[in-house]
């Protein structure tokens, strides 16, 4: 019987296995007589894309790690074949130069070497520095059973006291368009960051810091919390005009997953109309998210782009799939608004070419970029790598930006060396940030998966004002000192009053 469930379980593995990597074969095959002479180049980048996704969907993957896997998957893969398949000129509308096949190696060549040092020091970093992440985080929390029981006495003081706060927040925001992405504010540059701070990190994390002492308390968690997550997360995409509704909310479901498959706590998550509830909410609320900020978006940019925007006009080409098979699916895709979800908004790829048919690369153009400035105009990237289609924008009205990416950016000097190096010190400090948020967080998934998601994508939008890197990290880092410290401080006075 045993022999026979375990047969069981090998089969259904491999025909799971097998449909996951039917999808990169069948894209493989299609690209293949394009790129059939740079076969290995071609064939090693697909299979290690694979071995990525299959990071973004293992259960023994760090947060950081899945991430990070993901925005990798979606820049270079998934954007990668898209545009070989339906954009074949993409390359010749940004005006890049030299944009032939032997660049094309060249930009699969420093992807492979970056898969790969990603994917060494993922493995490093989890079997010989942080190991000890998940074994130490029930010790950890058991350290502070007086601030549980005081929460417990005044949680509902607290959530009322952080929804006042959050709603004030949001509502200014709203009325005043104090910071929202694109916009060039009048306020004080005091104002702004503070706005900055607490709808981008400060609101979830004091939401994510409370909920984890909900969940110590109860070792469950109410519906009404999460259904107000997806309010809020919903608000705070409209108040800053991001369309990355669907990104908060998976990363507030991977932490929240994360905590409910550990044995203490309660499955109380399996009522089918909550949970019917909840993917309707979760469905509407990315619906009317992506509507009115859209509407808003057009309203408030109306007229600043005075040329026309090539970069993101496509049109359907005679490619070896049927045709009648796929136009339905095709016409989706080439959706300008469905494109710009699915593909536009990845970094990857095209930034890594863009950056290789530069003939001028050196160490000191790194030195150069690195040093960039805030100012009204086209960034360092935009001016350099590209013909950027915002060089005739009205930048005193707003502000637009190409981004490069951390491994376009780490090829500026055009050494390989220099990239598998810089590109491993950036993958083992997106491990150490949240090995220090589950230190200092007391063991809190859903917030190390919050700070997670902030630094791989940080990572991956990585190259514009990049000295910010070092403010960003700072708040990070202060933030986490801020709470671990509260919450020692609060444990000591209360155990002095005991």
């Amino acid at each position: 019987m045993t022999n026979f469930k375990i047969n069981r379980t090998s089969n259904s593995n491999f025909y799971i296995n097998v449909l996951i990597a039917s999808p990169f074969f069948f894209l493989f095959i299609v690209n293949l007589p394009k790129y059939s002479h740079i076969l290995a180049t071609y064939t090693f980048f697909n299979f290690l894309s694979y071995i990525i996704f299959l990071r973004i969907i293992s259960k023994n993957s760090h947060f950081f790690e899945r991430f990070l896997s993901f925005y990798i998957f979606m820049g270079f893969f998934v954007k990668f074949h898209f545009l070989s398949i339906y954009v074949p000129h993409f390359f010749s509308s940004l005006n890049i130069n030299n944009s032939h096949q032997d660049n094309f190696e060249k930009a699969l060549i420093v992807s492979i070497l970056s898969f790969l040092t990603f994917l060494f020091v993922s493995y490093c970093s989890k079997n010989f520095f942080f190991e000890g992440r998940l074994k130490n985080q029930t010790r950890d929390l058991s350290k502070f059973i007086c601030c549980v029981d005081i929460f417990s006495k005044h949680f509902v003081k607290i959530y009322f006291l952080y929804f006042i706060f959050a709603i004030f927040i949001i509502s200014l925001n709203l009325k005043y368009t104090i910071y929202s992405k694109g916009n060039i504010s009048d306020f004080p540059e005091i104002v702004i960051l503070f706005f900055s701070y607490f709808l981008n990190m400060g609101l979830p994390f004091i939401f994510l810091s409370i909920l984890h002492f909900d969940l110590l308390r109860k070792k469950s968690i109410s519906y009404i919390l999460i259904f107000y997550n997806i309010l809020e997360s919903f608000l705070i995409s409209l108040s800053i005009l991001s369309r990355n509704l669907i990104l908060n909310l998976s990363v507030f479901f991977v932490g929240f997953i994360s905590v409910y498959s550990k044995k203490e706590y309660k499955k109380k998550i399996n009522s089918r109309l909550a949970l019917i509830s909840l993917s309707i909410l979760v469905i509407t609320s990315v619906a009317l998210s992506l509507f009115f900020v859209e509407r808003k978006r057009n309203h408030d940019f109306n007229n600043v782009i005075t040329s026309k925007e090539t970069r993101n006009e496509i049109a359907p080409v005679n490619t070896t799939i049927p045709d009648i098979f796929f136009s339905s699916f095709s016409s989706i895709l080439l959706n300008p608004r469905t494109k710009a979800l699915l593909v536009d908004r990845w970094v990857g790829i095209e930034s890594v070419a863009a950056v290789v048919s530069t003939p001028n690369k050196s160490f000191a153009l790194l030195n150069i970029a690195l040093k960039e400035n805030k100012m009204n105009g086209l960034s360092f990237y935009d001016k350099n790598f590209i013909d950027s289609p915002y060089k005739n924008i009205d930048f005193t009205k707003k502000n637009f930006i190409t981004v490069p990416g951390f491994i376009a950016f780490l090829y500026y000097p055009g050494s390989y060396p220099f990239l598998v190096v810089a590109v491993g010190f950036f993958i083992f400090v997106g491990f150490f940030t949240e090995y220090l948020t589950f230190k200092f967080s007391f063991g809190n998934e859903m917030l190390a998966a919050f700070i997670s998601n902030l630094v791989a994508y940080r990572f991956i939008s990585f190259g514009y004002l990049p000295k910010n890197s070092i403010i960003f990290f700072t708040i990070i880092l202060l933030s986490l000192l801020g709470y671990y410290g509260f919450i020692k401080m609060a444990e000591k006075v209360l155990k002095y009053d005991v």
